[in-house]
C-alpha cells in the first residue's frame, strides 16, 4: 500500500496498481484490500507523542553539529507535531539525564549544551535511538573505541566471529566484561 500511495506521485497523478497474488490465501486478503481501498476506507493513524527515546537521540545529534542554546533547541522539538505540547521541564529533565549518562554537557551558566567525548561514535554507529547502558563497547586492538553492540546480540557471536559495524567488518577477537 505504501507504494501505491507514492504512485503517480505529482499534481493531478492518480494512483495505479496492480494485485498478484502468490495464493490462495493473499488472493482472499487482496480482495477484501481492493474493496476498501474503493470504498474509500483508511487505518486510523495514530502518531505517537512525546518519545523520550527519540528526543535523547535527536539531542545527540543536534549538539554533535556545534553547543546549542537549550531554549532555542527547546523551541525547535515543540515545532515538531509530535512534540508541540512538550512541557520545558520535562525536556530539561531529558538534558538531565543525557548528562547524567555521559552522553553531554550543560553549561547552565550560558544555558547550552554540547556533545561529550565518544557521543558521535555512539550516534553514528548505533541504528535507532540511543542505546541503552547495557551494551558492550567495541574496542579496536588499539584500545580506541569503535562502537557498540547490544547485550543480546554479543551473546549470540563468539570470538573469531566476523561482524559489521558502521559499514565495516571486524572480527572479535574476545569478550570481557562489557567489552
Amino acid at each position: 500500500m505504501q507504494r501505491i500511495g507514492r504512485a503517480g506521485h505529482h499534481v493531478g497523478g492518480i494512483p495505479r496498481a496492480r494485485f498478484l497474488p502468490t495464493s490462495p490465501h493473499d488472493l482472499v486478503e487482496l480482495v477484501a484490500l481492493q474493496g476498501a481501498i474503493m470504498s474509500g476506507h483508511m487505518d486510523l493513524l495514530k502518531f505517537p507523542e512525546n518519545c523520550l527515546d527519540v528526543l535523547a537521540q535527536f539531542l545527540i545529534g543536534l549538539c554533535i553539529i556545534e553547543e546549542q542554546d537549550i531554549d532555542e533547541a527547546y523551541e525547535l522539538v515543540t515545532q515538531a507535531w509530535p512534540y508541540r505540547h512538550f512541557p520545558f521541564d520535562d525536556f530539561i529533565e531529558v538534558l538531565d539525564m543525557l548528562e547524567d549518562e555521559r552522553r553531554l554537557w550543560i553549561d547552565w551558566e550560558e544555558n547550552t549544551f554540547a556533545k561529550r567525548g565518544y557521543s558521535q561514535m555512539i550516534y553514528y554507529t548505533n541504528v535507532g535511538t540511543i542505546a541503552p547502558d547495557n551494551n558492550y563497547l567495541v574496542l579496536n586492538t588499539d584500545g580506541s573505541m569503535i562502537g557498540q553492540l547490544s547485550s543480546s546480540f554479543v551473546s549470540s557471536v563468539r570470538p573469531g566471529d566476523v561482524i559489521m559495524l558502521g559499514g565495516t567488518t571486524y572480527r572479535i577477537q574476545s569478550i570481557q566484561g562489557s567489552r
